[in-house]
């Protein structure tokens, strides 16, 4: 007797006996028992509540800008580009570059190049360009050594200018020569005047001077 009155539905409101799998109440209307869930009940509530679990731990989304062209505080908005007909700025082409043409400065001239030189022509076609000071003659290497000069060896099938013949010597614009004793002799012609060098002594060497060392003959220029 008392299982089969605890297996009959009670009104939670009145009290009063409902029948057996009634929803409601037939004296008061209220909800007497509430029907056990089906299968699939079941299984929608334990998603929806798995599906609240998930949204209650999941990272809260960047907030949506408060207005238009202002993002908010601490968040880069970037409007959405506009997709319209190119303006006729953006649509002309970009004129083109101006190109210079820079011309590097003149190399600066090298130190010997910017004195003066001292030029000589011999008859034989040979030149012959003297910047310091050197020992001219068929093999002055040994007197130039000495001396501290420049050897030039001039060419003289001949043989008519001894192995050190003289020396010339330019200070600054002026150049000097300097007879060593050869065995045929030197000698200076300017403006048609000839001088004959002694040995050991300078002679003042100027352009467009003719200077005879033996059969050779050169002019003398100085650039």
């Amino acid at each position: 007797m008392i299982d089969r009155m605890r297996s009959r539905a009670v009104c939670a409101y009145c009290g009063a006996a409902a029948r057996p799998n009634a929803m409601y109440c037939l004296e008061c209307g209220q909800i007497a028992r509430l029907p056990e869930p089906r299968p699939e009940q079941r299984t929608s509530r334990w998603t929806a509540a798995a599906h609240a679990e998930a949204v209650q731990h999941a990272p809260a989304a960047p907030a949506a800008p408060a207005a238009a062209g202002h993002p908010p505080t601490g968040q880069i908005w970037i409007p959405p580009a506009v997709h319209g007909p190119a303006s006729a700025a953006s649509a002309a082409p970009a004129p083109e570059a101006e190109h210079t043409i820079v011309v590097p400065p003149p190399a600066q001239t090298r130190h010997a190049d910017r004195e003066p030189r001292i030029l000589l022509e011999f008859s034989t076609g040979e030149r012959v360009e003297i910047h310091d000071a050197a020992v001219l003659g068929r093999n002055p290497r040994d007197t130039a050594r000495n001396a501290g000069m420049e050897a030039i060896e001039v060419h003289d099938p001949g043989r008519s200018i001894s192995r050190a013949h003289l020396t010339i010597q330019r200070s600054g614009a002026v150049a000097h020569v300097t007879e060593l004793g050869s065995a045929n002799g030197s000698e200076i012609e300017h403006e048609g005047r000839r001088l004959a060098l002694s040995s050991d002594r300078r002679y003042l060497l100027q352009s467009g001077d003719l200077l005879r060392m033996g059969d050779l003959l050169a002019r003398v220029t100085i650039v």
